[in-house]
């Protein structure tokens, strides 16, 4: 009965309470059921369900077209949760750990990676994304402090997501830049006490010193770089 008025063909319309009287109404893929002592009932059902089980009262209710008291549902009650401020709704949020990284390569095509002395496997240069400052301007930044290199961003290579895990208490994303490259021999400044070495590395040699999570960032930036499509990799393992 679409906007009211009289049943269609193919509709049904008759009258119908609830237990004890209670008003109460159902809506579903095919209508609204009303019920109540003074209030009628309307179901806008296909007619394959005439004889068959009411796709609004469920499978096991079933009723023939002309019934006069077809059944209707009891109210059920569902207590609600109270709604959360905006406050507690932030705070229940679940928390990342957010970085940006660089892909550096020079002219024969090496790629520069840095050692930190408090991780087993190399890594990118990059680092945590600081309060307000965006991805860019983190990789920007953290390549300059960890080699002393000054060089634009380029493209967005990839993104990585790893899951929290024991080794990391909340997921991780990270940034891959395409920082293009430099002349071979470019000279190298790493921050004492932060990082103990750095290497131009070929891409294979790369891949066996970055760990799992970092050699699969960088085969998807180096992939990314060839095509110009951005990936996405999502790892179990930590590379942060």
């Amino acid at each position: 009965m679409p906007g009211g008025g009289q049943p269609e063909p193919g509709e049904g319309v008759d009258e119908g309470e609830v237990g004890g009287g209670q008003r109460a109404q159902v809506t579903g893929q095919y209508g609204v059921v009303r019920c109540g002592p003074h209030a009628g009932w309307t179901v806008a059902a296909p007619p394959t369900h005439r004889s068959g089980a009411n796709p609004l009262l469920g499978s096991g209710v079933r009723w023939q077209s002309g019934t006069t008291e077809p059944p209707c549902p009891r109210r059920s009650t569902v207590t609600a949760e109270p709604l959360k401020s905006r406050e507690e709704w932030l705070a229940s949020l679940p928390r990342i750990y957010a970085a940006a990284g660089c892909l550096l390569r020079d002219e024969s095509g090496r790629i520069l990676i840095v050692k930190a002395g408090y991780r087993e496997h190399w890594q990118f240069p990059g680092g945590t994304i600081d309060l307000g400052e965006g991805p860019v301007e983190c990789a920007v930044r953290e390549l300059e402090e960890e080699t002393g290199i000054v060089q634009a961003a380029g493209d967005l290579l990839a993104i990585s997501w790893t899951h929290a895990s024991a080794e990391l208490d909340h997921p991780a994303q990270h940034f891959m830049f395409d920082f293009g490259t430099v002349p071979d021999g470019t000279p190298v400044t790493v921050p004492a006490g932060e990082l103990d070495d750095y290497r131009w590395a070929a891409v294979e040699e790369a891949l066996d010193l970055l760990g799992p999570a970092r050699s699969a960032r960088l085969r998807a930036a180096l992939e990314a770089a060839a095509d110009g499509r951005v990936r996405i990799v999502t790892t179990h393992v930590s590379g942060f």
